[in-house]
C-alpha cells in the first residue's frame, strides 16, 4: 500500500509537478482517468509515495471524486474520476489506452 510517510502540501506537489499539473487536471475532467508515466511527473516512485495526497489534490482542484488503482498488468498507478468510472472499467480502459 503506497505510504504518505513523505506527506507535502499540496502547494508543494504542485510545484513538483511543474507544467504537468494542469494539464493532468484537464485530462481528468475531459476524460475522467490518467494513468502513471502518461506525464512526465507521475512516475512510478512519485505516484507510490504520494497516492493519497495525489487524489486529495486532484480532488479538489477538479472538484471531482477522484480515486486510485492499480493495473496489476502493466504496473501502472491509475487515478479516476468515481462517477465516471469503478475500479474494473478505469482498469480496462487504461489497458486499452497503453497498449
Amino acid at each position: 500500500m503506497p505510504s504518505d510517510d513523505a506527506k507535502i502540501s499540496g502547494e508543494n506537489l504542485k510545484q513538483k509537478m511543474s507544467l504537468d499539473f494542469n494539464s493532468i487536471c484537464n485530462e481528468l475532467m475531459l476524460n475522467g482517468i490518467v494513468y502513471e508515466s502518461q506525464y512526465i511527473s507521475l512516475d512510478s516512485q512519485f505516484c507510490k509515495t504520494h497516492t493519497l495526497s495525489l487524489t486529495e489534490i486532484f480532488s479538489s482542484e477538479t472538484s471531482l471524486n477522484i480515486f486510485y488503482s492499480y493495473d496489476l498488468e502493466n504496473y501502472l498507478y491509475i487515478f479516476y474520476d468515481s462517477n465516471r468510472f469503478n475500479t474494473d472499467t478505469a482498469v480496462k480502459k487504461t489497458q486499452e489506452l497503453v497498449n
